[in-house]
């Protein structure tokens, strides 16, 4: 009787086992190597506590922080189940923000976990940080709600007016007594059907269309500081992009 090799045994139970589980969503291949891909904070499957700032939403970088005390944490602001008790004198990340707790990523004596403390538990967080946080996490809100419906407002960044109505088709720069402006111009087209005479294979002439780009529209935004301090539309726009009911008050300096 025909052996099977330990080797040919073990492909074998592999192909099995691949086949029943199927393609793991959480793994990409990449010559030959499984590669573990981040998950977007923005896609959590996190439960989120109402009124709760999560900085993951907003920053890409993480906000490091100190434990200054030994102190429970819990899954949420109502404290229903302990995770771990935190080390103190030790650094942690700060996740997130409500009125009575942080959210944070740190090790505690079971191991490193996320979940809510106190505040008092929790030392680094700069003099206002909260306050400004708040301020900047209403601008965001305000500026996602522009960018999702593609239109722009003054207040708004070099950056987020790209990121709401894309690429400008030129940019100018000027500088005068007075400070710099930047100015950015959006053109935009349509395909306009056009008729015209040609002949066929025998001499005989016939109208034929072809479609031209045509300029339909124009936006001018100029940039004061950083920050749009004027739009000009031209009125052939298809629609505004302009929101003059907005103003988007200027980013605050978070330390």
């Amino acid at each position: 009787m025909k052996t099977v090799s330990p080797l040919s045994y073990l492909s074998l139970l592999l192909l099995i086992l691949f086949l029943s589980v199927g393609e793991l969503p959480s793994q990409v291949i990449s010559g030959g190597i499984g590669v573990i891909k981040r998950p977007d904070p923005r896609k959590s499957n996190l439960v989120r506590e109402p009124g709760t700032i999560y900085l993951a939403d907003m920053f890409d970088e993480e906000m490091g922080v100190r434990i200054g005390e030994s102190y429970p944490a819990y899954t949420d602001l109502n404290a229903s189940r302990w995770i771990g008790t935190l080390k103190p004198n030790q650094p942690a990340v700060l996740l997130a923000i409500s009125d009575k707790a942080f959210r944070v990523r740190a090790q505690a004596q079971q191991g490193q976990i996320a979940g809510w403390v106190s505040k008092s538990a929790v030392v680094g967080i700069p003099e206002g940080f909260e306050e400004d946080l708040r301020t900047y996490h209403q601008r965001f809100l305000a500026v996602q709600d522009l960018i999702e419906n593609h239109q722009i407002a003054l207040g708004m960044t070099m950056e987020e007016v790209s990121a709401s109505i894309g690429q400008a088709s030129k940019r100018t720069s000027t500088v005068t007594t007075g400070g710099r402006v930047d100015t950015l111009d959006y053109i935009f087209y349509k395909q306009v059907p056009e008729t015209y005479v040609v002949l066929d294979a025998f001499g005989q002439p016939y109208t034929a269309t072809r479609y031209v780009k045509v300029e339909s529209g124009r936006i001018t935004v100029d940039f004061t500081e950083g920050v749009v301090s004027s739009i000009t539309e031209s009125k052939d726009l298809d629609r505004s992009r302009a929101r003059l009911d907005v103003t988007i008050p200027p980013p605050p300096l978070l330390e």
